[in-house]
Parts: structure tokens; C-alpha cells; sequence
């Protein structure tokens, strides 16, 4: 296997990864506190199946910087995002909605923009 390329898609990704496997696993305990008040229901089988969910996708995240993959996952995880956009807004949680736009739109900058500068010189 090849060794992870660090680049800045690589890296947001990961950031993005750790951030949603602890959300994830916060959920799968039954914890509920990473969730908006609005969107609270008391019920523990909601929330485990959300935080089981998002270690799904923690998972995804971890396969696609493993394989050298971050930067052509970005964009589906940007779109992802966009959709959690329009719920948290729908959900009077205006400032995750903000927050979930502003991670949306690096992914999706990282995944569709962003190339890798080339550093060095080329050898003939």
C-alpha cells in the first residue's frame, strides 16, 4: 500500500473524520448533546442510529484518506453537507447550518479547485 499523500484535501478530511467519529461515537453511547435542542426527541434509538450513522461515514472518511482518495471524496461529502445545511436551517439552528455551509464549501473547493502546486524542479 502507498503511503498517505498530506495534502490539504487529505487533511481536511481528516479533520472532518475525527470530528464526525466523535459525534458518532458520542451518539452510539446514547448521548445526545451534540444534537440542536430542536431536533432532541428523548428517544435513545434515534440517537443510536445517528451516531451509528455518522461512524459510517467516519469510516468512508478513514477508507478515502488510507487509499489516497481525499480530494476526489471531497465533493460528495461537500454535497452531503449541503443537504445538512437545509435541515438545521429548517430546524431553527441557524448557526450549525452556517458552520455545515462554510465545511461544505471547503470540501467542495478542495474536491473540485485545488490542485497540488508543483514544488520542485523536474529532472529531464
Amino acid at each position: 500500500m502507498a503511503p498517505i499523500k498530506w495534502n490539504a484535501p487529505t487533511i481536511a478530511l481528516t479533520v472532518n473524520a475525527i470530528l464526525v467519529g466523535l459525534a458518532g461515537l458520542a451518539s452510539l453511547s446514547g448521548d445526545d448533546s451534540a444534537l440542536p435542542p430542536a431536533f432532541k426527541t428523548d428517544n435513545a434509538h434515534v440517537v443510536r442510529a445517528l451516531g451509528h450513522e455518522l461512524f459510517i461515514m467516519m469510516c468512508l472518511m478513514t477508507c478515502g484518506i488510507v487509499n489516497n482518495m481525499a480530494q476526489k471524496m471531497c465533493p460528495y461529502f461537500g454535497a452531503g453537507l449541503l443537504v445538512s445545511v437545509w435541515v438545521h436551517i429548517k430546524g431553527d439552528d441557524v448557526s450549525g447550518g452556517v458552520m455545515n455551509l462554510c465545511i461544505a464549501m471547503v470540501h467542495l473547493y478542495f474536491g473540485l479547485v485545488w490542485a497540488e502546486k508543483g514544488g520542485g524542479s523536474k529532472k529531464v
